[in-house]
């Protein structure tokens, strides 16, 4: 257990059920979540914990994204630790749990977080048989989104980083540096000197890095036809004042994609350098042996490019973890390296030197907002809910059935949906509230969460399929 020491004269779980009936108190929501994650007086249930952190926060309870974080990290870190406990005590796993293991790694990856992928790389042969790196190849080159892409993407470098919360941490440098980039003078006149000393030493390397890939790319293509894959210009005007999260992860990706569109000019990529993406210290072996000048800078700048993102992206991270727990040293800390090198550039401002107790003022609430579908609707055997999160995820409750789901759908035609189980179980959801068709016509698959006298009974991932009317298939 880790969250009660956050939270002092907790309520039972009889008496916290009893205080959310209402539906407007968040610290009631919020006190059920942390007595589902610890497992008080209830089995332990981290869907059902993030369930009701989620409801805090829609309300209003800062408090509660640090224990949504905090829970996704758990769920993370369990996965592989039970995995690995598993697969140490038996030769096999049982279908059951390796859909739900699966169900959780596709909600991981949704969020985008590639590290959890890369620290279970050695079960990827058991959870995913039938992973394909000439497809997964073929996706990254295409900017194809599927879990075979994201595999091997994953493996694109060795460090097992947390991407998540990417909006989140965009959130916090935003209002962060709201001093400067609201001060429309001193921002101008930082651009208009556009002086690459006043950035972070690691952002220097950065660009360097991303400027001799880019030019040793460009000759590869050239000298090869090749047709070269778009990657960002990134200039030193573009990272003022700062550097966003999102910028790193979309220039990850991008790089990777350039790598692997020349992969076939010399043998010793496919054979050498893309066989140890988990080692930088082999990668660069690999980068002596190399011949070809240009080449031999492209791979090198691609494991600059990645140490040096690493880099960046745990020191953000930490602002977050930082921020989270109420620990706002290092953040002064931070916004304030950068007004002294304003200072050291001569760069007029009237900043102050900021304080753990002084900062601009920070709310992360705005970034997690549910989009208001949270309405229970009554379906055909039943209640069910539709809720979405922030980044677009839509997630389905509904009362849990006896049957086990095989090869389940969503299928919909814009007024209606029926979850299609196995056949013998199907659900029909019906009065959708209008939210939720927008929502849906945005994804290409739900999270389905069965309860069972509100226990999480089971979880999968539900592709949807769209029809022209789903009363056609209704027997």
């Amino acid at each position: 257990m880790y969250f009660c020491d956050m939270i002092t004269n907790l309520p039972t779980y009889d008496e916290a059920r009893k205080a959310i009936r209402g539906g407007k108190d968040p610290m009631a929501f919020l006190h059920l979540g942390i007595i589902y994650a610890n497992g008080i007086g209830i089995t332990q249930n981290h869907a059902l914990a993030n369930y009701f952190f989620d409801k805090a926060a829609a309300l209003g309870c800062e408090d509660a994204y640090g224990y949504i974080i905090k829970e996704y990290e758990t769920c993370a870190r369990d996965l592989a630790n039970s995995l690995e406990k598993d697969l140490s005590e038996s030769s096999s796993v049982s279908a059951v749990k390796l859909n739900r293991y699966r169900s959780i790694a596709e909600t991981i990856r949704n969020k985008k977080n590639y590290g959890l992928l890369s620290r279970i790389r050695k079960f990827i042969p058991i959870l995913y048989p039938d992973y394909n790196q000439e497809k997964a190849t073929t996706d990254i080159l295409n900017d194809c989104d599927s879990m075979d892409a994201d595999i091997y993407y994953s493996q694109s470098t060795c460090d097992n980083r947390s991407e998540i919360d990417i909006k989140l941490q965009d959130r916090l440098l935003e209002q962060l540096y709201a001093p400067v980039t609201q001060d429309r003078s001193l921002l101008r006149d930082i651009k208009e000197r556009n002086d690459v000393d006043v950035l972070s030493q690691e952002t220097i390397e950065l660009l360097q890095a991303i400027f001799n890939y880019t030019n040793a790319y460009d000759a590869i293509c050239r000298e090869n036809g090749i047709n070269p894959k778009e990657i960002m210009t990134v200039k030193t005007m573009d990272l003022m004042p700062y550097i966003k999260v999102s910028t790193f992860f979309l220039l990850r990706k991008q790089v990777f994609r350039c790598l692997l569109s020349i992969k076939d000019v010399d043998p010793l990529i496919s054979e050498e350098f893309l066989t140890c993406l988990d080692s930088d210290e082999q990668l660069l072996n690999v980068c002596e042996k190399i011949k070809d000048q240009d080449l031999q800078l492209f791979l090198i700048s691609f494991v600059e490019i990645n140490i040096d993102l690493d880099t960046l992206e745990i020191e953000t991270f930490g602002l977050l973890n930082a921020y989270r727990n109420k620990n706002m040293a290092p953040l002064a800390n931070y916004l304030n390296a950068y007004i002294e090198r304003l200072t050291c550039r001569n760069i007029d401002h009237h900043l102050p030197v900021f304080s753990a107790e002084d900062l601009p003022t920070i709310r992360l609430s705005e970034s997690r907002m549910t989009r208001g579908m949270d309405t229970v609707q009554t379906g055909a055997k039943g209640k069910y809910s539709i809720l979405q999160n922030d980044n677009g995820e839509i997630m389905v409750m509904i009362d849990a059935k006896e049957s086990e789901p095989e090869d389940p759908r969503f299928i919909y035609d814009g007024k209606m949906a029926l979850l299609f189980r196995n056949f013998d179980s199907n659900v029909l959801l019906r009065n959708i509230a209008p939210e939720a068709h927008q929502a849906l016509q945005e994804v290409d698959e739900v999270l389905v969460v069965e309860v069972l006298n509100d226990d999480v009974e089971r979880e999968y991932v539900a592709p949807i399929r769209l029809v022209k009317d789903v009363n056609s298939l209704i027997i």
